[in-house]
């Protein structure tokens, strides 16, 4: 509910609070494996500081050091590309070689945010295709709900790549896929005003727009999202 909102805080307070309850019946493995696996959502919602504590406390020894993608994320938002882009594809080629292949769709899920972050739109959209081509995977990056067998995320990715392309029909291909197995979820609505607005359509854009507004009234000052719709808002309105 608060990740949703934009309630950044809250929602950290009430995961730690899920976490310290499960600490007793998880077994240890469990424990580190379900904190680290929130560091991609901590790192998009801007809170690297909480990403990168977890990684020294749970990241770094035993089995884990070798098997889990945190390392990869961090170097990606630390802008050490050429590190990051030779570490995750050194991962893929050695899974490939070990035939298991079940376990990639993370390392193209990956490797498709490198090159969002670089610019290279359609090397993204390669990458995030592979991962719908591969396993079924949800990965927690998004403060969306997760939506059984859907990667309701990765449809939203493909979107905005596809948008920064001005490629406005295969944006809204994409984004009504996720809007349709999840309609209420702000970051896809507002993922739909964007690309409505440029289809030429600014009254049904305003709507979905001010649908994101009113979930996000109560966000943090510094929810990106949310300052970003209240700006797209204000634009759209001296215009119009």
């Amino acid at each position: 509910y608060y990740s949703v909102h934009g309630q950044v805080d809250s929602s950290i307070y009430y995961a730690n609070r899920f976490i310290q309850f499960m600490e007793n019946t998880w077994s240890p493995r469990g424990v580190v494996y379900w904190n680290l696996s929130n560091i991609p959502n901590y790192i998009y919602i801007g809170r690297y500081d909480l990403a990168k504590n977890i990684y020294e406390q749970y990241g770094k020894t035993g089995q884990v050091k070798d098997e889990h993608s945190t390392i990869g994320w961090l170097m990606m938002h630390e802008n050490k590309i050429v590190e990051a882009k030779e570490w995750v594809n050194n991962k893929i080629e050695r899974k490939i070689m070990e035939g298991n292949l079940s376990s990639l769709s993370k390392y193209y899920f990956l490797n498709g945010l490198i090159s969002l972050k670089e610019n290279e739109y359609q090397d993204a959209i390669i990458e995030f295709k592979k991962v719908l081509n591969n396993n079924p995977w949800v990965e927690r990056y998004f403060s969306m709900s997760i939506v059984a067998g859907e990667d309701v995320a990765v449809y939203l990715l493909l979107s905005q790549a596809y948008f920064q392309l001005h490629d406005t029909e295969a944006a809204l291909e994409w984004a009504l896929k996720a809007y349709g197995i999840s309609p209420f979820e702000p970051l896809i609505q507002y993922q739909m005003a964007l690309v409505v607005n440029e289809a030429g359509n600014h009254e049904k854009a305003m709507q979905y727009l001010e649908y994101c507004l009113d979930i996000w009234k109560h966000a943090d000052k510094d929810f990106a999202p949310a300052m970003e719709a209240k700006q797209k808002w204000t634009e759209w309105n001296e215009v119009n």
